[in-house]
């Protein structure tokens, strides 16, 4: 993990979003689990995002929101493919 990421975990767990726990299968490594609050935190800004989505699309038909839909999806999940691959083939 980078120094920036480590850090960012670090002020995460002092702030009681997730806890840190041990690995049972690798005692090297280092497990993260949402606590209530970040459970809490996670839920309003899912809540931000649909309503600001909501305002954003709030003129649009039916027919455009599920094509955004299909579009955000397909976008996401070849985002996802890309940025999974193998450091060498970036």
């Amino acid at each position: 993990m980078s120094r920036v990421a480590s850090r960012l975990v670090l002020r995460t767990v002092e702030e009681g979003r997730p806890e840190r726990g041990s690995d049972p299968r690798d005692a090297r490594r280092t497990l993260l689990s949402r606590t209530a609050a970040g459970r809490g935190q996670l839920e309003t800004a899912h809540r931000f995002r649909r309503a600001v989505f909501a305002r954003a699309m709030a003129t649009w038909s039916e027919h455009d929101r599920a094509e955004f839909a299909r579009l955000i999806t397909a976008f996401v999940d070849g985002f996802g493919q890309a940025t999974a691959a193998a450091p060498e083939d970036r």
